[in-house]
Protein backbone atom coordinates (compact mmCIF):
# COMPACT_ATOMS: atom_id res chain seq x y z
CA UNK A 1 0.00 0.00 0.00
CA UNK A 2 1.40 3.79 -0.46
CA UNK A 3 2.78 5.36 2.28
CA UNK A 4 2.61 8.79 1.44
CA UNK A 5 3.79 9.88 4.85
CA UNK A 6 7.25 8.76 3.99
CA UNK A 7 10.12 11.25 4.43
CA UNK A 8 12.28 10.04 1.70
CA UNK A 9 9.59 9.32 -1.33
CA UNK A 10 10.40 9.72 -4.77
CA UNK A 11 9.54 13.25 -6.09
CA UNK A 12 8.28 12.99 -9.85
CA UNK A 13 8.07 16.07 -11.35
CA UNK A 14 4.85 16.43 -13.45
CA UNK A 15 5.83 18.61 -16.88
CA UNK A 16 4.00 21.87 -16.58
CA UNK A 17 3.02 21.61 -20.41
CA UNK A 18 3.45 20.14 -23.52
CA UNK A 19 3.68 20.98 -27.03
CA UNK A 20 3.46 25.17 -27.09
CA UNK A 21 2.95 25.06 -30.44
CA UNK A 22 0.05 23.01 -30.02
CA UNK A 23 -1.47 25.43 -27.27
CA UNK A 24 -0.61 28.36 -29.53
CA UNK A 25 -3.17 27.08 -32.06
CA UNK A 26 -6.32 26.00 -30.19
CA UNK A 27 -5.68 29.88 -29.22
CA UNK A 28 -6.04 31.04 -32.79
CA UNK A 29 -9.72 29.66 -33.16
CA UNK A 30 -10.47 32.93 -30.31
CA UNK A 31 -8.10 35.29 -31.44
CA UNK A 32 -10.20 36.46 -34.55
CA UNK A 33 -13.04 37.57 -31.78
CA UNK A 34 -10.68 39.60 -29.90
CA UNK A 35 -9.44 41.57 -32.25
CA UNK A 36 -12.84 43.49 -32.71
CA UNK A 37 -12.96 46.64 -31.95
CA UNK A 38 -16.72 46.87 -31.51
CA UNK A 39 -18.50 43.18 -29.94
CA UNK A 40 -20.23 41.52 -32.38
CA UNK A 41 -24.21 40.49 -31.47
CA UNK A 42 -23.83 37.01 -29.80
CA UNK A 43 -25.40 34.12 -31.87
CA UNK A 44 -26.25 31.00 -30.84
CA UNK A 45 -24.01 28.00 -31.61
CA UNK A 46 -24.46 24.58 -32.96
CA UNK A 47 -22.59 21.98 -33.28
CA UNK A 48 -23.55 20.19 -36.33
CA UNK A 49 -20.45 18.29 -37.49
CA UNK A 50 -17.40 16.02 -35.85
CA UNK A 51 -15.35 19.11 -36.92
CA UNK A 52 -17.54 21.68 -34.81
CA UNK A 53 -17.47 19.76 -32.17
CA UNK A 54 -13.84 19.09 -32.09
CA UNK A 55 -13.17 23.06 -32.55
CA UNK A 56 -15.46 23.55 -29.00
CA UNK A 57 -13.91 20.69 -27.14
CA UNK A 58 -10.37 22.25 -28.21
CA UNK A 59 -11.43 25.39 -26.88
CA UNK A 60 -12.56 24.38 -23.68
CA UNK A 61 -9.74 22.01 -23.01
CA UNK A 62 -7.73 25.30 -22.94
CA UNK A 63 -9.97 27.18 -20.77
CA UNK A 64 -9.95 24.45 -18.01
CA UNK A 65 -5.80 24.13 -18.74
CA UNK A 66 -5.78 27.75 -18.26
CA UNK A 67 -7.95 27.79 -15.38
CA UNK A 68 -7.20 25.05 -13.64
CA UNK A 69 -2.90 25.35 -13.39
CA UNK A 70 -3.99 29.24 -12.07
CA UNK A 71 -2.80 31.23 -15.25
CA UNK A 72 -5.04 34.86 -15.96
CA UNK A 73 -4.46 36.46 -19.65
CA UNK A 74 -4.10 39.77 -18.05
CA UNK A 75 -2.76 41.35 -21.20
CA UNK A 76 -4.90 40.27 -24.16
CA UNK A 77 -2.79 42.08 -26.76
CA UNK A 78 0.75 40.45 -25.90
CA UNK A 79 -1.62 37.56 -25.87
CA UNK A 80 -2.42 37.82 -29.41
CA UNK A 81 1.27 38.85 -30.28
CA UNK A 82 2.55 35.56 -28.61
CA UNK A 83 -0.15 33.64 -30.46
CA UNK A 84 0.70 35.44 -34.03
CA UNK A 85 4.23 34.99 -33.95
CA UNK A 86 4.05 31.66 -33.30
CA UNK A 87 1.35 30.54 -36.40
CA UNK A 88 3.13 32.86 -38.14
CA UNK A 89 6.55 31.66 -37.59
CA UNK A 90 7.93 35.19 -36.91
CA UNK A 91 10.92 35.76 -34.01
CA UNK A 92 9.19 35.61 -30.90
CA UNK A 93 10.05 38.17 -28.36
CA UNK A 94 11.33 35.66 -25.64
CA UNK A 95 13.79 32.68 -26.45
CA UNK A 96 11.68 29.59 -27.71
CA UNK A 97 13.09 27.47 -25.89
CA UNK A 98 12.38 29.04 -22.72
CA UNK A 99 8.72 29.04 -22.94
CA UNK A 100 8.20 26.07 -20.86
CA UNK A 101 10.39 27.32 -18.61
CA UNK A 102 9.06 30.39 -17.88
CA UNK A 103 5.49 29.26 -16.97
CA UNK A 104 6.99 26.30 -15.28
CA UNK A 105 8.42 28.81 -12.78
CA UNK A 106 5.23 31.12 -12.60
CA UNK A 107 3.39 28.19 -12.22
CA UNK A 108 5.52 27.25 -9.08
CA UNK A 109 5.28 31.02 -7.57
CA UNK A 110 1.56 30.83 -7.77
CA UNK A 111 1.38 27.78 -6.00
CA UNK A 112 3.90 28.64 -3.36
CA UNK A 113 2.66 31.82 -2.80
CA UNK A 114 -0.86 30.68 -1.88
CA UNK A 115 0.65 27.83 0.20
CA UNK A 116 1.99 30.28 2.27
CA UNK A 117 -0.75 32.60 2.36
CA UNK A 118 -2.95 29.58 3.47
CA UNK A 119 -0.55 28.45 6.17
CA UNK A 120 -0.03 31.44 7.35
CA UNK A 121 -4.00 31.67 7.96
CA UNK A 122 -4.27 28.44 9.41
CA UNK A 123 -1.96 29.08 12.39
CA UNK A 124 -3.29 32.66 13.10
CA UNK A 125 -6.77 30.56 13.70
CA UNK A 126 -5.07 28.37 15.37
CA UNK A 127 -2.31 29.51 17.96
CA UNK A 128 -3.72 30.98 21.47
CA UNK A 129 -6.88 29.09 21.36
CA UNK A 130 -7.59 27.39 24.23
CA UNK A 131 -6.96 23.37 24.23
CA UNK A 132 -4.41 23.90 21.69
CA UNK A 133 -1.01 22.88 22.55
CA UNK A 134 2.18 24.33 20.83
CA UNK A 135 5.70 22.67 20.23
CA UNK A 136 9.12 24.85 19.97
CA UNK A 137 9.24 23.25 16.12
CA UNK A 138 5.90 24.90 14.76
CA UNK A 139 3.72 22.11 15.33
CA UNK A 140 0.36 22.67 16.59
CA UNK A 141 -1.64 19.84 17.83
CA UNK A 142 -5.30 19.52 20.05
CA UNK A 143 -5.75 16.56 22.10
CA UNK A 144 -9.34 14.97 20.82
CA UNK A 145 -8.74 11.83 23.15
CA UNK A 146 -6.11 11.28 25.80
CA UNK A 147 -4.46 8.05 25.97
CA UNK A 148 -3.06 6.58 28.98
CA UNK A 149 -0.78 4.31 27.40
CA UNK A 150 3.58 4.39 27.10
CA UNK A 151 4.89 7.00 24.35
CA UNK A 152 6.48 5.03 21.03
CA UNK A 153 10.21 5.55 20.93
CA UNK A 154 12.25 6.15 17.23
CA UNK A 155 12.51 2.89 16.15
CA UNK A 156 9.07 1.14 17.53
CA UNK A 157 6.71 -0.56 15.41
CA UNK A 158 3.67 1.31 15.74
CA UNK A 159 -0.03 1.18 14.35
CA UNK A 160 -1.99 4.26 13.60
CA UNK A 161 -5.10 5.92 11.63
CA UNK A 162 -4.94 8.74 10.03
CA UNK A 163 -7.05 11.45 8.27
CA UNK A 164 -4.96 14.08 6.41
CA UNK A 165 -6.54 17.81 5.26
CA UNK A 166 -5.46 20.33 3.78
CA UNK A 167 -5.72 23.61 4.72
CA UNK A 168 -8.55 24.37 2.52
CA UNK A 169 -10.49 21.06 3.95
CA UNK A 170 -9.35 18.89 0.76
CA UNK A 171 -8.79 14.99 2.49
CA UNK A 172 -6.18 13.88 0.99
CA UNK A 173 -5.61 10.47 2.98
CA UNK A 174 -8.01 8.41 5.51
CA UNK A 175 -7.08 5.12 6.74
CA UNK A 176 -10.67 4.96 8.29
CA UNK A 177 -12.38 4.71 5.10
CA UNK A 178 -10.01 2.27 3.79
CA UNK A 179 -10.40 0.96 7.15
CA UNK A 180 -6.62 -0.12 7.18
CA UNK A 181 -4.17 1.40 9.51
CA UNK A 182 -0.88 2.25 8.66
CA UNK A 183 2.33 0.26 10.12
CA UNK A 184 5.17 1.88 10.23
CA UNK A 185 8.19 3.30 12.32
CA UNK A 186 8.27 7.01 13.49
CA UNK A 187 12.08 7.59 12.01
CA UNK A 188 10.68 7.01 8.47
CA UNK A 189 7.61 9.60 9.12
CA UNK A 190 7.45 13.08 8.02
CA UNK A 191 9.39 15.40 10.39
CA UNK A 192 6.36 17.00 12.27
CA UNK A 193 4.68 13.71 12.58
CA UNK A 194 7.75 11.90 14.07
CA UNK A 195 7.88 14.64 16.49
CA UNK A 196 4.16 14.46 17.68
CA UNK A 197 3.56 10.91 17.54
CA UNK A 198 6.96 10.44 19.95
CA UNK A 199 5.06 12.19 22.48
CA UNK A 200 1.19 10.68 22.35
CA UNK A 201 0.25 8.38 24.48
CA UNK A 202 -1.09 5.05 23.55
CA UNK A 203 -4.59 5.11 22.67
CA UNK A 204 -4.39 9.15 21.71
CA UNK A 205 -5.94 10.63 19.52
CA UNK A 206 -4.55 14.25 18.27
CA UNK A 207 -5.40 16.58 15.42
CA UNK A 208 -1.89 18.18 14.28
CA UNK A 209 -1.10 21.27 12.12
CA UNK A 210 2.44 21.25 10.50
CA UNK A 211 3.98 23.57 8.93
CA UNK A 212 5.16 22.79 5.36
CA UNK A 213 8.79 22.87 6.38
CA UNK A 214 8.04 20.04 8.20
CA UNK A 215 5.75 18.40 5.91
CA UNK A 216 6.58 17.80 2.26
CA UNK A 217 8.61 21.40 1.61
CA UNK A 218 8.93 22.41 -1.66
CA UNK A 219 8.40 18.69 -2.84
CA UNK A 220 4.80 18.07 -2.17
CA UNK A 221 3.25 15.05 -3.08
CA UNK A 222 2.08 15.24 -6.99
CA UNK A 223 -1.48 15.05 -7.57
CA UNK A 224 -2.24 15.02 -3.68
CA UNK A 225 -0.03 17.59 -1.77
CA UNK A 226 0.67 21.24 -3.38
CA UNK A 227 4.56 22.47 -3.02
CA UNK A 228 4.68 24.22 0.58
CA UNK A 229 1.10 22.84 1.82
CA UNK A 230 0.47 22.79 5.78
CA UNK A 231 -0.55 19.78 7.00
CA UNK A 232 -3.23 18.76 9.37
CA UNK A 233 -4.22 15.20 10.82
CA UNK A 234 -6.48 13.20 12.83
CA UNK A 235 -4.00 10.87 14.19
CA UNK A 236 -5.07 8.06 16.11
CA UNK A 237 -1.98 6.50 18.47
CA UNK A 238 -3.50 2.81 18.39
CA UNK A 239 -0.39 1.05 19.53
CA UNK A 240 3.12 0.65 19.58
CA UNK A 241 6.07 -2.14 19.60
CA UNK A 242 9.60 -2.65 20.28
CA UNK A 243 11.78 -3.92 18.37
CA UNK A 244 13.85 -5.37 21.06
Amino acid sequence: MRNIYLSKMKFYLKPVLCGFAFVFLILHSVSAQTRQTKPAPEKPLRLVSPSDSLQYTLGAYLAQWITNNGFMVTNPELFRKGMDDVLLNKPLLVNAASVATRLDSYQKRLISERSTQQEKLLFENVRGKAGVGALPSGVAYIVMKAGTGSRPQMTDSVLIHVKGFLPDGKVFEDTYAKKSPLKVTPATLIPGMNEVIQIMPIGSTWRVFIPSALGYAERGVPGLIPAYSALIFELELISAISPN
